[in-house]
């Protein structure tokens, strides 16, 4: 029967080393776990909005000018 690579590399070296640090992996992998939860249960709402970007900002300037030329349709359907 022919090993192809891949089955050659997962059965011989690999499949002992996991074997090996089964305990340590989990572990490692426990702890990461433990950390992703505790960052989780730590993200609040946004309370307000934060601008990154300054007034002056060119992409700013531009959706002024755009909304300026081409007002949302919603605002003139809601106001009518």
């Amino acid at each position: 029967m022919k090993v192809t690579c891949l089955e050659g590399f997962f059965g011989g070296f690999w499949n002992r080393m996991v074997y090996k640090c089964r305990f340590t992996i989990l572990l490692v992998f426990t702890i990461w776990a433990a950390f992703a939860v505790t960052f989780a249960m730590n993200i609040k709402t946004q309370s307000k909005e934060d601008s990154e970007l300054q007034e002056d900002n060119y992409i700013l300037k531009t959706k002024r000018e755009i909304d300026r030329v081409f007002p949302p349709l919603i605002t003139e359907v809601i106001n009518d």
